[in-house]
């Protein structure tokens, strides 16, 4: 879609100026122009907003992963660390998506959810992948507990 837009962008500022260029065109050609700018501001700004999603979404991820490991040097997370590194690889497009930081426990994490529905949703997904979890309800919230 955004290389469509930013080549319909181009061909309607090459016939702008072709607009521009003839002797009474130049309301007609303005109008053009505008549709121009338009398209080519439409096809970059998609551009570099999937370019900007990416890039938080690989911050959230290594952010979360980062914790993990701090928290196993640390003693306040049993397990192993390669172990670690290796599940949360095999869930790392559901981690990126959290809106919340998940919980670390003593040996799981907690992936938090505002709907059972969702939390149950996500918790399928996660035991495809083969990974064990369980669900929670903790006062409004449901929570996915996720066994390391």
């Amino acid at each position: 879609m955004k290389r469509t837009t930013i080549v319909i962008g181009f061909i309607l500022l090459i016939f702008a100026v072709f607009i521009l260029l003839q002797k009474g065109g130049l309301i007609i050609g303005i109008i053009v122009l505008v549709g121009s700018a338009l398209s080519f501001s439409s096809g970059f700004s998609v551009y570099f907003t999937k370019n900007r999603i990416t890039r938080i979404r690989k911050t959230a991820y290594d952010g979360i992963v980062q914790n993990g490991i701090l928290r196993i040097e640390k003693g306040s997370f049993h397990a192993d660390k390669d172990t670690f590194i290796k599940r949360m690889e095999k869930i790392q497009d559901i981690l990126a998506d959290q809106e919340l930081m998940p919980k670390f426990g003593l040996d799981a994490i907690y992936l938090e959810y505002t709907s059972e529905e969702k939390a149950r949703k996500i918790a399928e997904m996660i035991n495809s992948r083969g990974l064990k979890t369980d669900i929670i309800q903790d006062r409004m919230n449901w929570e996915i507990k996720l066994e390391i």
